[in-house]
């Protein structure tokens, strides 16, 4: 074959090759514009849909129309920053998707609602004797419930304290709580916080350290120690799922001293 129809027959295939390979760029790059725009407009969507937030409003008060003032609201098992009024009216913004809003106070209980996309939400507890006595209380009959504190004579039996003896000299701080709570096993420097109807004993519970979770407490030294709580079934709900075992609330001294 002579060599200049050699040469027209490479070229011709060069170029068919070429035209192929630019159309199969050429759909690739569409496809992934494609999936690109997608991701976009899916990501634009899922962002409205969070973004979208209701007001809800209502009372929180006891059956005699007396507000509950130490109640706090939980979402989906998120703690609200909100206040209530003086007449038990509070008003929060929530994302439209929520399942269930919560009210917790230490010594009414807890209530909950299916949330169903309502504007107004009223939480309305049974009457509770102890919030009816008025008595003065010094810093030891208070007790820490994780977002404050209330009165021992207020609290509900979810609710332990650990009675600490001054005049004793603990090995370690699992000595300190050994005994102490109904329900809360100490083994060696293992806790559990069993219940009736408890379908997680065996595990441990949250740790929260001077208002920090942590996964020790071992190396606590016992004379640091101001204070020991113990938190379970409803008086654990704000701190959602992760206190579904209970939860051990320790303030030590040195932070006392430093507020």
């Amino acid at each position: 074959m002579h060599p200049s129809k050699i040469l027209e027959i490479i070229g011709n295939f060069n170029s068919e090759l070429i035209v192929k390979l630019v159309t199969k760029k050429c759909m690739k790059f569409k496809i992934l514009i494609l999936l690109f725009v997608t991701v976009i407009i899916t990501n634009h969507i899922e962002a409205q849909s969070i973004a979208k937030k209701i007001q809800v409003s209502g009372y929180i008060t006891d059956e005699n129309n007396q507000p509950i003032k130490d109640a706090v609201i939980l979402v989906d098992d998120m703690k609200m920053d909100t206040y209530i009024n003086s007449k038990g009216f509070y008003k929060i913004k929530i994302p439209s998707n929520s399942k269930v809003i919560m009210v917790f106070s230490v010594g009414s209980g807890l209530k909950e609602h299916q949330f169903q996309g309502e504007a107004t939400v009223n939480f309305i507890f049974p009457n509770n004797n102890n919030q009816q006595k008025k008595s003065v209380t010094t810093d030891d009959d208070k007790v820490d419930i994780g977002y404050g504190s209330t009165n021992k004579e207020e609290l509900t039996s979810s609710v332990g304290v650990v009675n600490i003896d001054k005049n004793n000299t603990y090995r370690n701080i699992y000595e300190m709580i050994a005994g102490k709570v109904p329900g809360v096993v100490v083994s060696g420097r293992s806790i559990t916080i069993r219940g009736l109807s408890s379908v997680n004993a065996g595990t441990e519970p949250l740790y929260v350290v001077n208002g920090s979770v942590t996964n020790s407490i071992d190396d606590i030294p016992p004379s640091d120690v101001d204070n020991i709580s113990v938190l379970k079934g409803s008086s654990a709900a704000m701190y959602g799922s992760r206190g579904s075992n209970g939860v051990i609330l320790i303030n030590l001294k040195k932070a006392k001293k430093g507020n």
